[in-house]
């Protein structure tokens, strides 16, 4: 014959099963803390890497679809745009010629704006410095453009 369980029989948590619960929260949390540091590094060349990217797509752009394209940064907002620009000036950096935007989550160190305008040969023009310094929490990368070659690298 078999018994029916009563509601007296089990209504709550063993002593063993609660401790087994709580620590296997622990290890969880202490591996999630302990790796946690390891984030900012990989944020940081992950945004540099974006930016490298997105500036070999303007250039390419540029030389296959035989027009101006503009990369503009801008540190105060952590962003930057890339532009359409048919004939190279500075006035058309207007959303109705924007083709891609970037929002980064590291510092951009720049003084003023940076901006490149590239050719359909391939070849740029800038305003600004020659490299592009990214920051966050005390780590630094810069990313160094080539005028002469159109050449990108992260440094």
């Amino acid at each position: 014959m078999k018994k029916e369980m009563t509601f007296t029989e089990k209504l709550a948590f063993t002593l063993i099963e609660i401790i087994v619960v709580v620590a296997v929260i622990a290890v969880i949390s202490a591996t999630v803390i302990i790796s946690f540091p390891s984030l900012v590094p990989r944020r940081l060349e992950a945004d540099a890497r974006k930016i490298v990217a997105d500036i070999r797509w303007a250039r390419q752009m540029a030389i296959t679809r035989h027009m101006n394209y503009a990369v503009s940064f801008d540190p105060n907002r952590k962003e930057y745009s890339i532009y359409m620009t048919p004939s190279g000036a500075l006035g058309e950096l207007t959303a109705a010629n924007l083709v891609k935007k970037g929002v980064l989550q590291v510092s951009l160190n720049l003084l003023s704006t940076n901006l490149w305008i590239y050719s359909p040969q391939g070849s740029f023009y800038f305003y600004g410095r020659d490299n592009i310094p990214l920051s966050s929490q005390g780590k630094s990368k810069q990313i160094k453009v080539f005028p002469t070659t159109g050449y990108v690298r992260i440094e």
